[in-house]
C-alpha cells in the first residue's frame, strides 16, 4: 500500500495513474457506470468555411479504460454518415478536433450533427451545428390587409402626410456581426445604404431591426416613380456572408389625401361570424347563451335576445346576445385611421325598457348603450382598421376596414335596424 496526504492507495492504482499521466492523458473523470463521456463539444455552432473563424469543432471526452476509440458523425438530413478511427487511447481525458469535412476532404452540408463516441466500454453522444449560411430576411411590417405577395407602394409626393413604409430585417439566430440595408433602383443604382447595428456578442436571441423607408433621396426629394428592390447584406460572427431575398417596393407618382366618409348600413348586410376574428368572443373564452336572428319588424335588422344559460353550463358562460360586423374599406391604403359608429333601433317588446350596446373598433371603454339609439366617440386606430395579413393565406386575410359589435344582456331583447359608420383614412388622391 502507498500513502499520500493521509490517504492509503493500492500500489496498482498508483501505477495506473502514473501510466496514464506518462501517456499524455489525464486521470479519467469519476464515472460510476464506467462508461465513456463526452465532456464538451465547442463551439456548438462552427463554420468550416476556411476564414479562420470558428472553423473547427473540439470534442473533449473521457475514457474509463484504455482501448480503441472512434467517432461516428451522422445527421437527420440527406447525409452519408462516416466514422473516424482514432486508434488506441489511454484512459483519461482527450480532445478530438473535427474540421467539418468528411473522409474525402469535402466540407459537410449546413445541418445539425450527432457526434457519437464509441469504445469497447460503451458509447456517448454529443451534438454540433455546421453553419455555412447567413440568411437575413427583409419583410414589410404592415401590409394593411394586402397579400404578402403584393408589392408595397410608397407615396413620397403626398402633402397630407410624409408617407413611408416600415420594414423589418431579421435573422433566425443572433451573432450578427455587421449588415447593410440597401435599396436599388430597377437600373441597379444604389439609392439607400444604411449600416444595420448588430447584437451583442454571445446573444442567442432572434435578431431583428425595424427600419423606415420614405422613398426619398439624401436631400429629402422624392425618388423617381418605379420599381425598387430592398435587401440586407451582411455577415455573422462565424464569418458567413449573404444577402436577403430582394423585397420589391414601388414608388408611386400619386399622392395620398385624407378622406372622411359616412355610410348608412343594414345590420344584416355587415354581419360576420361572431368568432371570425375577435378573441373576445372566442368560444374557448366563454359561451354566449343569447341568440341573434333576423328582425321580423325592421327590414334588414337583427333581433338580439339575451338568454338564460343551462344549469349544466356553469363554466365561462354569458347571457349575452351579440353580433359582429365588418365593413371593408379597400381605398384605405394605410388602413382606417379613425372610426365612429351609431345605431338606431328599439326594444323587441316596445313596452319594455330594454337596451342595446354598441362597441366600435374594439374600444370597450367607449361602448354606448341606449333603448333607441346612440353614437360612439371617434376611435383612433381601431381593431382591424389596419387589416390582417393572415399568414399569406387568402382565406384568413382581413382587408383594412371598420369593425364593431352589438349586444344585449340580462333578460333584454333588442332589435337594431341600422348603423351609421363614419370613417377617416388616407386614400389615393383623384387625378
Amino acid at each position: 500500500m502507498s500513502t499520500h496526504g493521509g490517504v492509503r492507495l493500492a500500489v496498482p492504482t498508483v501505477l495506473a495513474m502514473l501510466a496514464t499521466l506518462l501517456l499524455g492523458g489525464a486521470p479519467a473523470a469519476a464515472a460510476g457506470d464506467g462508461k465513456p463521456r463526452i465532456l464538451d463539444a465547442s463551439p456548438s455552432t462552427f463554420s468550416p468555411n476556411g476564414d479562420g473563424v470558428r472553423d473547427r469543432l473540439s470534442v473533449r471526452y473521457s475514457l474509463p479504460r484504455s482501448g480503441p476509440v472512434e467517432f461516428r458523425v451522422s445527421s437527420v438530413s440527406d447525409f452519408q454518415p462516416f466514422t473516424v478511427s482514432l486508434g488506441w487511447k489511454a484512459a483519461g481525458r482527450h480532445t478530438w478536433t473535427w474540421d467539418g469535412r468528411n473522409p474525402q476532404g469535402r466540407v459537410v452540408p449546413h445541418a445539425n450533427y450527432t457526434i457519437r463516441l464509441r469504445t469497447a466500454q460503451g458509447s456517448a453522444e454529443g451534438w454540433a451545428t455546421v453553419d455555412l449560411k447567413f440568411q437575413p430576411r427583409t419583410s414589410v411590417i404592415e401590409r394593411y390587409g394586402q397579400h404578402r405577395r403584393a408589392v408595397t407602394k410608397v407615396y413620397p409626393r403626398s402633402r397630407a402626410v410624409r408617407d413611408s413604409v416600415g420594414l423589418q430585417v431579421s435573422v433566425a439566430s443572433g451573432e450578427v456581426q455587421r449588415g447593410h440595408f440597401v435599396v436599388r433602383s430597377a437600373a441597379g443604382r444604389v439609392v439607400v445604404r444604411r449600416v444595420v447595428a448588430s447584437l451583442p456578442r454571445g446573444s442567442r436571441e432572434p435578431w431583428q431591426r425595424q427600419l423606415t423607408w420614405d422613398a426619398r433621396d439624401g436631400q429629402g426629394r422624392p425618388l423617381p416613380p418605379g420599381r425598387y428592390l430592398a435587401y440586407v447584406s451582411g455577415a455573422d460572427r462565424a464569418g458567413n456572408t449573404g444577402n436577403s431575398k430582394p423585397l420589391p417596393l414601388w414608388v408611386s407618382k400619386d399622392r395620398l389625401e385624407w378622406r372622411k366618409e359616412t355610410q348608412q348600413l343594414l345590420p344584416s348586410t355587415t354581419q360576420i361570424e361572431l368568432d371570425a376574428w375577435s378573441d373576445a368572443k372566442d368560444p374557448w373564452d366563454f359561451y354566449l347563451c343569447g341568440s341573434v336572428t333576423q328582425s321580423s319588424r325592421l327590414l334588414g335588422g337583427l333581433t338580439h335576445r339575451a338568454g338564460d344559460c343551462p344549469a349544466t353550463e356553469t363554466w365561462r358562460t354569458s347571457d349575452l346576445a351579440m353580433s359582429a360586423h365588418f365593413l371593408p374599406v379597400p381605398g384605405a391604403v394605410r388602413g382606417v385611421a379613425a372610426l365612429r359608429v351609431a345605431f338606431a333601433g328599439e326594444p323587441t317588446d316596445r313596452r319594455a325598457a330594454d337596451r342595446g350596446t354598441l362597441t366600435a373598433g374594439g374600444d370597450r371603454r367607449g361602448a354606448v348603450s341606449s333603448d333607441k339609439g346612440a353614437r360612439t366617440a371617434w376611435v383612433e386606430r381601431p381593431d382591424y382598421g389596419q387589416g390582417q395579413e393572415g399568414g399569406g393565406r387568402d382565406w384568413d386575410r382581413v382587408p383594412a376596414g371598420a369593425y364593431w359589435t352589438f349586444s344585449t344582456g340580462g333578460d333584454d331583447a333588442f332589435d337594431v335596424g341600422g348603423f351609421t359608420v363614419d370613417l377617416r383614412y388616407l386614400a389615393v388622391a383623384d387625378q
